[in-house]
């Protein structure tokens, strides 16, 4: 079987520091990332973690939210697609956890969007999102 060219998408960074934290998704070759960095939240309700277009590809994406802290709070990260909600994952009484990675496609021309938010408590937490994946 023949390999297939790839052609680098033209990435869509949010900052001038296209491998750094952000909420843009970073091409490295055929693979990428978004890193949100430590993002305080707590009072101040859903902070956007993650934002992007994935543009003419498609990626093969994992998705894992992060707690930073030492206290059991928790943490609801929701992940959207062209502004609908694709899931909700809520890290519950975690210290210093990653939840379990989730696999998901994300299609060519969507919108991404992770935001974090708490559920039950208004004390401001560390926390970060991690999404990496293979662009096709």
């Amino acid at each position: 079987m023949a390999d297939i060219p790839f052609t680098n998408p033209t990435p869509s960074f949010s900052s001038t520091n296209p491998t750094g934290t952000g909420t843009g998704f970073n091409y490295i070759g055929q693979h990428g990332y978004a890193y949100s960095g430590n993002l305080t939240v707590g009072g101040a309700g859903a902070v956007t973690a993650i934002k992007f277009n994935s543009g003419s590809v498609y990626i093969d994406a994992k998705f894992s939210p992060q707690y930073n802290g030492n206290n059991s709070e928790d943490f609801a990260y929701t992940f959207k697609m062209n502004g609908e909600t694709l899931f909700v994952q809520v890290l519950q009484d975690q210290d210093n956890q990653t939840f379990n990675e989730t696999s998901v496609i994300i299609p060519p021309h969507t919108e991404i969007e992770i935001t974090i938010e708490p559920v039950s408590h208004t004390t401001n937490r560390s926390v970060s999102v991690l999404l990496t994946g293979r662009v096709y």
